[in-house]
């Protein structure tokens, strides 16, 4: 293999990797009993690999939920959008915390 393909060959898989880091994944919340709950536990979520995490995920805590629900942040994310809201009466709270935050980018 020439050297110039292998460039090109290293170029194009550099592109790949970067492709799937940037893509932004549609993270729906699953939980809906109403207990405290880890933001970045793999199987809190649907719709995504892990949690929303990248600059361009969306994360949807749109669950009707059967009492109020914190989430646990654990850290600072930062996601492009946010949904948050119990969609069916009784209406039930989200906290996000207790003392992380979760950045917005567009």
């Amino acid at each position: 293999m020439h050297l110039a393909s292998r460039s090109g060959l290293v170029v194009g898989v550099a592109h790949a990797l970067l492709a799937l880091l940037v893509r932004g994944g549609e993270g729906t919340w699953r939980p809906t009993a109403g207990v405290d709950q880890n933001w970045s536990a793999a199987a809190n979520w649907s719709g995504i690999d892990a949690f929303p995490w990248l600059l361009d995920d969306s994360a949807a805590l749109t669950g009707d939920l059967a009492a109020p629900q914190t989430v646990n942040l654990g850290g600072a994310w930062t996601v492009g959008t946010l949904l948050i809201g119990d969609p069916v009466a009784p209406w039930h709270p989200f906290t996000l915390g207790p003392t992380a935050a979760v950045y917005f980018e567009s």
